[in-house]
């Protein structure tokens, strides 16, 4: 277990709804209220680095808030009378996913051509169930993507904004956002070498 101060995926998510898919079936299917991003240039400027990998293997975590500060976004305890749970208790995880990805292009900042970086995602395995994430798409080992990430010192690197940041192979040369919105984003190669 992590316990980190990962905004973007611990507290930033937003209200987490757990949905029970069925007695029967121990899949638990969550949402998250992730930030929208309207074009290239939003994405950009929220970045801490923008890297074309090919995903690998893949293993499950769990993220745990830290319960400090005043601050709701990093403390979801903060301004109640609530007691910080016992941190063996694992109350206030989020599962996530952690990828290990090869670096094959570095387009604005992140680790070099060759390097393997671990990347995020909400959904992976809780108290024994299945958890999915309904609102994101997952990476699937093998595939070659673009991303707009997040760095964190105590955590691996997130997409950003969900699977908004999260770009698969269009044409020759070009990219095109996974997320399922109504204006889809496309980026080219060239777009990327003039930032």
């Amino acid at each position: 277990m992590r316990r980190c101060k990962n905004t973007s995926v611990t507290l930033g998510l937003g209200v987490l709804v757990l949905v029970m898919s069925g007695c029967s079936n121990p899949t638990v299917e969550i949402a998250a209220d992730y930030p929208g991003f309207n074009s290239i240039k939003e994405l950009t400027a929220v970045a801490d680095f923008v890297v074309e990998v090919e995903i690998g293997e893949s293993y499950f975590d769990v993220l745990l808030p830290t319960y400090e500060g005043e601050d709701p976004e990093l403390n979801p305890l903060a301004g109640t009378d609530q007691k910080v749970p016992d941190s063996d208790s694992g109350e206030g995880a989020v599962p996530i996913t952690v990828f290990k990805a090869t670096v094959v292009a570095s387009y604005l900042g992140g680790p070099a051509v060759g390097k393997t970086l671990e990347i995020q995602q909400l959904g992976g395995e809780a108290e024994g169930k299945r958890v999915v994430a309904s609102d994101v798409r997952s990476l699937v080992e093998g595939e070659r993507v673009l991303l707009f990430l997040d760095e964190y010192a105590d955590a691996p690197a997130a997409i950003l904004g969900g699977d908004a940041g999260l770009f698969v192979p269009a044409d020759e040369g070009s990219f095109v956002s996974a997320a399922a919105t109504e204006k889809q984003l496309t980026v080219s190669v060239d777009d990327l070498l003039e930032r």
